[in-house]
């Protein structure tokens, strides 16, 4: 899980990059998959989390 954790961060990291520089036009077009990305990094901390305690 945390292989996956890294590459959603590094999904978040660029998303982010590409939005702020106007790279993807209009920069609403990257806001879902970002919203997204952000989910699944919550679910992903959740599930590692709750792991560690078992």
């Amino acid at each position: 899980m945390g292989d996956c954790l890294k590459e959603l961060g590094e999904s978040e990291y660029w998303l982010d990059l590409l939005s702020e520089e106007n790279v993807v036009q209009p920069a609403k077009l990257a806001l879902p998959l970002l919203e997204e990305t952000r989910v699944l990094i919550a679910i992903f901390v959740t599930g590692i989390k709750t792991a560690r305690r078992s």
